[in-house]
């Protein structure tokens, strides 16, 4: 926490390898929304580790690419506590929605999983 009690940002890891994506997978707790799903699972690694999985049906690259970006970004910026790996699974419309709108359904689900420092918003 940096002073006044606000969350410093937070430095993401990603997830890349198949072993980590396949236990997710078998072991990962799945809450689900109306734009995105979030499958997470402790990592006894002191760090926040993210994976996306985003279907070539929700559009170009470059689409996906800027999805991928906003997610990301709303993620550093949630107040997560260290110790989970999460997968990001995007839904059709998820591409149409604007930053606030997937980073306010983030939270949601971050907070549903038990994941958010302190029960943050």
């Amino acid at each position: 926490m940096a002073s006044g009690g606000v969350a410093l940002p937070l430095r993401l890891q990603r997830l890349s390898r198949k072993r980590d994506f396949e236990f997710l997978h078998r072991r990962g707790r799945t809450y689900h929304g109306r734009f995105l799903s979030l499958r997470l699972v402790r990592n006894n690694l002191g760090e926040v580790r993210v994976g996306f999985a985003l279907a070539k049906r929700l559009g170009k690259a470059v689409e996906r690419n800027r999805l991928k970006r906003r997610l990301r970004e709303g993620l550093r910026l949630s107040p997560i506590t260290p110790g989970w790996d999460i997968l990001v699974i995007a839904k059709e419309d998820a591409v149409r929605q604007n930053y606030h709108t997937l980073k306010a359904e983030l939270e949601r689900l971050l907070r549903q999983a038990g994941a958010l420092q302190g029960g943050a918003s």
